[in-house]
């Protein structure tokens, strides 16, 4: 403790001389304790982060090999967090989009971001389209990559319904204005009825 009152840390060292003489030295260790403890929180709150994230989190090295990944990783691909430790990118990226990883790694060693769409496969063997979205990340002080992987499925689905639904609208409107045409250039309403009403069964 110092005179004003501030709790300090020291660190004491001491050697024995050849000739008896013990000598010792201290040193004030304050400063670099609280930035350590500052750098465990810190590293805790990123992992308490990392863990709790719903999308999926990927940590490559700059040859593509898997060194890290979220719980969310594994399991929107259908697997325990220990089967997917085992596994690396071409065991759960579907082969057609295999490029689309390679140029994820180019871009991230070129320094880019990267982002794009690709397929993966689940364990089951289903289909799951992904967003990716990667950067530059550095971990454990060498530089890798880091992706985040969404889950579109849902959106895909949405998107198939909507086309289905406009397609079978154009269809709908398509017959009405045949029929519409067909009303014009006839003049026997009880003709046309008969069509309308055969066309729409």
């Amino acid at each position: 403790s110092r005179k004003d009152g501030d709790l300090r840390i020291m660190e004491a060292t001491a050697t024995v001389l050849p000739n008896g003489d013990l000598v010792g030295y201290v040193q004030d260790v304050t400063e670099r304790k609280r930035v350590e403890a500052e750098l465990r929180e810190r590293e805790a709150q990123y992992r308490s982060v990392f863990e709790a994230t719903s999308d999926g989190l990927f940590i490559n090295d700059l040859q593509g090999h898997l060194v890290d990944f979220n719980p969310a990783a594994a399991h929107m691909h259908g697997y325990t967090v220990d089967e997917f430790r085992a596994l690396q990118p071409a065991a759960f990226i579907h082969p057609d989009s295999l490029h689309v990883f390679g140029e994820y790694m180019e871009a991230i060693n070129a320094g880019r971001t990267f982002s794009g769409r690709a397929t993966d496969v689940r364990k089951d063997g289903g289909l799951m389209p992904i967003e990716v979205l990667g950067t530059a990340f550095t971990y454990r002080g060498q530089p890798h990559s880091l992706g985040v992987v969404r889950d579109v499925t849902a959106q895909v689905r949405a998107l198939e319904m909507l086309e289905q639904r406009v397609e079978e609208r154009t269809r709908e409107l398509t017959t009405l204005l045949h029929l519409s045409r067909h009303l014009t250039s006839t003049l026997q309403l009880d003709s046309v009825l008969g069509q309308f009403l055969e066309r729409i069964r």
